[in-house]
């Protein structure tokens, strides 16, 4: 099978908080996407395997995604040095065989998400090497590879205007209720739980928006350079133009 997309996320909830409107966009339109966790999300603080994997399948729908995946890589313990992790990533391309990826970026607080956007990295290439042996021996490589972001921010290289697809985003988000629900009665709150959480995001996509003059945008970077064919139609075509003061 062959999709146009892949998202990657080291936790059930991370593609949803990074680039759910843009994964919602892209199934809209008709493009053949899919989500691939890392982990199953075991070690947080609130909600179990089980609760976590249904809550996934909730916001798979909720984004009209046609598939989801979970490696079952070990949560907190992602690494990128070892060689069955790297494998399993590579797999996994293999089989979606995606045109596009869409990897964590490679700075954060949470060390899964520093590793797995390595992985993703070298998975990409390694996926096209046809002696790095996998139970799917169809070797591929990805078209192009780019970075979503989480809790650090990067100079974008490019936002991507999502208006029409950020409440499904966040329906999504909140589709893992273990997750961002605050309990009164929870000893163990988290930065997801706080009140403050759903609604940072919010004005992150109203700041990305407001930079390309759209009402929610989602950033992204790419480690390559970027072809264009048509600048006017890059640059211009999708602005009616700049308001004058």
């Amino acid at each position: 099978m062959s999709f146009d997309l892949l998202a990657f996320g080291a936790h059930p909830d991370d593609v949803e908080i990074t680039c759910g409107a843009l994964v919602h966009k892209m199934a809209l339109r008709g493009y053949r996407v899919a989500i691939c966790d890392f982990t199953r999300g075991e070690m947080g603080t609130r909600g179990d395997v089980e609760t976590r994997a249904r809550e996934a399948e909730e916001a798979r729908r909720i984004l009209g995604v046609e598939a989801r995946a979970n490696l079952g890589l070990p949560d907190t313990a992602v690494d990128r040095q070892d060689r069955s992790h790297l494998a399993a990533v590579v797999e996994a391309l293999r089989q979606f065989r995606p045109r596009l990826v869409i990897a964590p970026y490679g700075v954060d607080q949470h060390p899964d998400h520093e590793e797995a956007s390595a992985l993703v990295t070298r998975a990409t290439f390694v996926a096209g090497l046809a002696k790095f042996e996998t139970p799917t021996m169809g070797r591929h490589r990805p078209v192009s590879t780019i970075y979503s972001m989480y809790r650090r921010p990067f100079d974008a290289h490019f936002i991507v205007d999502v208006s029409d697809s950020f409440d499904a985003k966040m329906e999504a988000i909140r589709a893992h209720r273990s997750q961002v629900f605050a309990d009164p009665e929870d000893p163990n709150p988290t930065r997801l739980t706080s009140p403050e959480f759903l609604a940072s995001l919010v004005a992150r996509g109203q700041f990305y928006g407001s930079r390309i003059g759209v009402k929610y945008g989602e950033p992204f970077m790419s480690r390559e350079e970027l072809p264009v064919d048509d600048p006017l139609s890059a640059f211009a075509g999708a602005r009616t133009g700049r308001l004058l003061g």
